[in-house]
């Protein structure tokens, strides 16, 4: 799973944002929707398990019932969630603090739920919260980048913050409009990362980080 992959931005930031995904083997007739093997015992442990370590976001994803997904950034809480995993899903959670990722992968080891695990973040911390609970990590995938033409990708930390939704729904142009708002009063911090977060159906979109380059936009464009 690669999607939480791309993230963009500063070491200083960067060691603020992890992802930890829950994802299952798919025993699925995916077309008719006659799932083959029920996963929704597993799921749930999986994410209480994260909440008991206070996630930024977090999402149990598709396909869920409608909505097309449940996000602690759109407004909801587990308890949500929880009545909405189906026999097929998917799970992830956000975290700003390593310690707190290191908490959870322990966690995660001891429940042994037969899940593959991914956790996306800087290589070094991952590594290392992974030999705190002695794994190895078995796969490793690293971004190659951006390909393409390069003068169509948001400038400058705007990148930093649309490529916490790695299914590019997260738009430049809401960034600016925010921004904006956020300059004239009519918006708060805060409340700007949530509608950006909101976008974001998988709750990989990481609020907090999303508030504090917000910040350094404004104050770079003051000077």
């Amino acid at each position: 799973m690669t999607h939480t992959l791309h993230r963009v931005g500063g070491e200083r930031s960067l060691k603020k944002d992890y992802v930890i995904y829950g994802l299952s083997a798919q025993d699925a007739e995916l077309i008719d929707r006659e799932y083959k093997r029920d996963t929704r015992e597993t799921h749930r442990r999986f994410m209480e398990i994260c909440f008991q370590h206070e996630p930024i976001n977090a999402g149990c994803i598709y396909p869920t019932k409608n909505p097309y997904s449940k996000t602690l950034a759109k407004g909801n809480n587990w308890k949500e969630m929880e009545q909405e995993i189906i026999p097929y899903t998917e799970t992830l959670a956000v975290f700003d603090d390593i310690k707190k990722v290191k908490s959870v992968i322990n966690d995660l080891k001891k429940a042994d739920l037969g899940i593959s695990v991914v956790v996306s973040g800087i290589f070094n911390d991952v590594f290392e919260s992974c030999k705190k609970s002695s794994l190895t990590p078995h796969t490793v995938n690293i971004s190659l980048g951006i390909m393409g033409d390069e003068k169509l990708k948001p400038k400058g930390k705007k990148l930093d913050i649309v490529t916490m939704c790695g299914h590019g729904l997260v738009s430049r142009y809401l960034i600016e409009d925010l921004i904006s708002k956020i300059s004239k009063g009519e918006l708060t911090v805060a409340k700007a990362a949530k509608i950006l977060g909101a976008q974001c159906v998988c709750g990989a979109f990481n609020t907090n980080r999303a508030a504090e380059i917000l910040l350094e936009i404004i104050e770079e464009r003051r000077e």
